[in-house]
């Protein structure tokens, strides 16, 4: 009987061995920069080749979202006499739910397994730069309006 014990106690230790290396595991990705930095964006590229730039929440989740969404949308290219593209390609920072005509919320859920890749964006990029000239010309507006509003009382 004392035998048939002691292999009931093999399993129920391994099993709580690879729960802890497990949970050790995990800990240590944490440690190595798996979770987004909070004073940068991110982008996400998705395997149907879109790319949308935010703050990314719940990184370990089933359906990690972007907040503060964001995507860009090329410009018309300035072509010369002959037709021809003067330049490189150029484009413009979209606030995600400004001309779309459903209006999301600010908040785009991703199914984990749509997700190629994320990154933290650069502070100095032309993508955050853009984002911060966007979020710094909607604050005027909104300023602007309120002040209209309070004249028209």
């Amino acid at each position: 009987m004392e035998h048939l014990q002691k292999k009931t106690l093999g399993p129920a230790a391994l099993i709580v061995l690879v729960l802890i290396l497990l949970w050790f595991f995990v800990g240590q990705l944490q440690d190595f920069g798996m979770n987004p930095d909070k004073n940068l964006y991110q982008v996400v590229l998705l395997s149907n080749d879109q790319a949308y730039y935010g703050k990314l929440h719940a990184v370990n989740s089933k359906y990690p979202y972007l907040s503060d969404v964001y995507y860009l949308k090329p410009q018309t290219p300035q072509v010369d006499k002959n037709g021809r593209q003067i330049g490189g390609d150029k484009f413009t920072v979209i606030k995600r739910g400004i001309d779309e005509i459903h209006s999301p919320t600010d908040k785009l859920y991703i199914s984990r397994d749509k997700i190629i890749y994320w990154e933290n964006v650069g502070a100095q990029s032309l993508v955050a730069k853009g984002i911060a000239t966007d979020k710094d010309w909607r604050a005027k507006q909104q300023a602007k309006s309120a002040t209209q509003t309070q004249q028209q009382k």
